[in-house]
């Protein structure tokens, strides 16, 4: 059995990604133990890692096809007098909220993956600087975009100024968004799904 303090240190260096060899240095004799403890704590956060890598792979999907349908839509009906009505609203509402989603999982992501480090290296390498900086400062701008864009729309009184606000801020969050994912053919090491 582990000592109070010898759990606590377990568990922070299972959250702190420390090794196995950085752990015995400090575990005090109880290295046989500590070990162990550390891998199956290690391997449910990767798990919990992995899951949430692949719901936010998946979720960008319907967060993209939600926003290119509302920037379509409000586009289209921008120039038209009809109302801004409970379709279009109801699609930059579902947009916004796939976001906020992606943003809550995201935020969990940047906590425990492993691909978010900060060394003497990561803004010197494109792939550390990418995910510990780029990609998370992008999506917040995008989110705010986002969030601002149906905000404001709300608060207009003629129906052109709402599907024009609607478009405007949806369409440069869109763009943002498309340029802080981490595709394929970036070679950032992550996949389409």
């Amino acid at each position: 059995m582990l000592a109070p303090t010898d759990a606590f240190r377990t568990s922070v260096c299972a959250i702190l990604r420390w090794g196995p060899a950085d752990v015995m240095l400090t575990s005090h004799g109880y290295h046989g133990k500590m070990y162990f403890c550390i891998v199956h704590q290690h391997n449910t956060i990767m798990n919990l890692n992995s899951i949430l890598v692949h719901t936010h792979s998946g979720l960008r999907w319907v967060a993209l096809i939600l926003i290119v349908m509302t920037v379509i839509r409000a586009g289209n009906l921008m120039s038209s007098k009809e109302n801004f009505e409970f379709r279009t609203k109801s699609l930059a509402l579902f947009a916004m909220i796939a976001m906020h989603i992606q943003a809550a999982i995201g935020l969990v992501l940047y906590v425990i993956s492993p691909t978010v480090q900060f060394g003497a290296t990561t803004m010197k390498d494109s792939t550390l600087r990418f995910f510990a900086v780029e990609h998370i400062a992008m999506m917040l701008i995008a989110l705010v975009l986002f969030t601002i864009g149906y905000s404001k729309s709300k608060k207009k009184t003629e129906n052109r100024a709402k599907y024009k606000t609607v478009f405007w801020f949806y369409l440069i969050g869109l763009l943002v968004v498309l340029a802080s994912i981490p595709w394929p053919f970036r070679g950032l090491g992550a996949g389409w799904f």
